[in-house]
């Protein structure tokens, strides 16, 4: 996971792999951003896989930013929903 300024925005960048067994598609992953006294400013949610296939064992690389003034680094991505393939 990787916190870097761009411009006005800070943008997290990051992996997420697929390490079930089954294929899935429509991955959301939920990210924070705090200030630099460690106090919560942004959240989001962002889509890094759509309608695509995640096979089991693979992995995709995402970035998503936020342009909070306050927002000085990144706190937290976790993987907010996703649909397993049958």
């Amino acid at each position: 996971l990787a916190c870097d300024r761009d411009g006005d925005s800070l943008r997290t960048t990051g992996s997420i792999r697929n390490q079930g067994q089954e294929d899935v598609r429509y991955v959301d992953v939920s990210l924070a951003w705090a200030n630099s006294t460690g106090a919560l400013v942004a959240t989001d949610v962002a889509s890094i896989v759509g309608g695509e296939t995640l096979m089991a064992g693979d992995s995709v690389i995402f970035g998503v930013a936020t342009a909070h003034p306050q927002a000085s680094r990144c706190t937290d991505v976790s993987v907010f929903f996703y649909e397993p393939i049958p």
